[in-house]
């Protein structure tokens, strides 16, 4: 028994080691390999003999798991992204495993990390994540706790500025720096961002392709190159642009709904543009088994979306169709007006011609007139000097000589009567003149 309880401890200490080497509180120091290995044998040895040392196993086991769940935000993140040497010199990366995967989402207290700690973390990532793919996964699995997740992204967004390939510029958040031209109320801040990040990136793609160009026509060595492939620099592009937009939504800079919009443009751009149901269903087929899958979630929300743009649509088309309605009516009054300034237009045109015949008639008529009292004017002056001559020659002279005839002492009668005479004659000749 006592043999079987010094491999008991011995198994629990390697257990609990393991643990604590993760976590940035260490009591106990992790057991040389060769102690391990000894401690391990014993086990194997002793569960051949004894039930109750297997059941002490499992116990510890269980106490382990417990320790294991004990893992802090600090203590993952020093798994991630600190770099351990191997043997032969060579630096092994650490992944997102299942099981760090459900502790991140699992922690909502993030706890206070060390500037100097996250200084360390930041300085590893070039080495242990040069393409960002663990920063954009630790990102994604802590949106579900807001203080846990605003560590991290403040985390990520100072390891992208001191690693992107940009850091010369020097910005302690590249993302504020690069959309510093813009109002935070733009609509267009992830336009503006994609567009920055993708020329900038593909520029440097395009020289570093010159320069393997020009090293492979020289044959020179190109070991300073090998972390500078295009293919990296695009995964890591690709990784910066998602965490900026998730940075860009998470800190309110943008709308969700525009943040959904940015990466489903983004998904959409790398399909090959032909749809195929069969792939779709496989694809959902695939998602069933992931009882959390995001797919449920993004599938309802376009639903959404389709079932209000639906609404939207019959709306509209009730819309339309009073309009329509209206357009109808405008249309048929229109119509009617229109004949009615036909037949306006018809008999302005009538009175048109009818003013222009009154128009020269009266035209005539006045020349008429104007032409009538001209006669007038010679026939009044005609009458007025022929009724003179009358009057003054052959009515006043007769007259005069009747009257000296008359008052003679023995009176001329005969004289008198032929004057007198002679001035009927020409008045009776004048009257019929005057009469014309």
């Amino acid at each position: 028994m006592t043999e079987n309880k010094t491999i008991k401890t011995g198994i629990l200490s390697l257990k609990r080691n393991k643990t604590l080497a993760e976590s940035p509180v260490t009591p106990v120091a992790l057991e040389p390999r060769a102690v391990i290995a000894e401690s391990q044998t014993e086990f194997d040895n002793a569960e051949l003999f004894s039930d109750k040392a297997s059941s002490d196993v499992a116990a510890s086991s269980n106490k382990a798991n417990d320790a294991e769940k004990s893992k802090t935000l600090e203590s993952i993140l020093n798994q991630l992204f600190l770099p351990v040497t191997t043997k032969d010199g060579k630096v092994r990366a650490t992944a997102v495993t299942q099981v760090l995967q459900s502790e991140l989402k699992r922690i909502q207290q993030p706890g206070i990390i060390p500037n100097g700690v996250l200084e360390k973390l930041i300085a590893s990532v070039g080495l242990t994540d040069p393409e960002f793919n663990k920063l954009t996964q630790i990102v994604i699995l802590t949106l579900g706790h807001h203080k846990t997740s605003k560590v991290v992204l403040d985390f990520a967004v100072k390891a992208l500025s001191e690693h992107w390939v940009g850091k010369h510029l020097g910005y302690s958040n590249l993302f504020l720096s690069v959309v510093e031209p813009l109002s935070l109320s733009n609509p267009d801040i992830l336009t503006h961002l994609t567009r920055s990040f993708s020329e900038r990136y593909e520029t440097r793609i395009t020289s570093i392709k010159e320069q393997l160009k020009q090293k492979v026509d020289s044959d020179a060595p190109s070991s300073s190159l090998r972390s500078l492939t295009p293919e990296p620099l695009r995964q890591q592009c690709e990784n910066l642009l998602t965490i900026c937009y998730l940075w860009a939504v998470e800190t309110g800079k943008c709308d969700v709904k525009i943040g959904i919009q940015a990466f489903k443009k983004r998904i959409v751009e790398r399909g090959d543009g032909m749809i195929s149901e069969k792939k779709i269903c496989g694809y959902l087929a695939s998602q069933v088994s992931k009882s959390r899958s995001g797919i449920a979630d993004t599938i309802s929300y376009y639903d959404e979306l389709l079932s209000s743009a639906r609404e939207g649509q019959k709306i509209t088309d009730n819309i339309n169709v009073q309009l329509n309605k209206k357009i109808n009516n405008v249309e048929a009054e229109k119509i009617q007006l229109t004949q009615q300034v036909s037949a306006l237009q018809q008999e302005i045109e009538q009175l048109k011609v009818s003013l222009g015949k009154v128009k020269t008639q009266s035209e005539e008529q006045v020349l008429d007139d104007k032409a009538l009292r001209v006669h007038l004017k010679d026939d009044v002056s005609k009458a007025k000097s022929r009724a003179f001559n009358l009057l003054n020659e052959e009515v006043m002279e007769p007259l005069k000589l009747s009257l000296n005839a008359l008052q003679r002492e023995k009176p001329k009668v005969e004289i008198a009567t032929h004057h007198v005479e002679l001035v009927l004659e020409s008045i009776e000749r004048e009257l019929a003149w005057f009469k014309k």
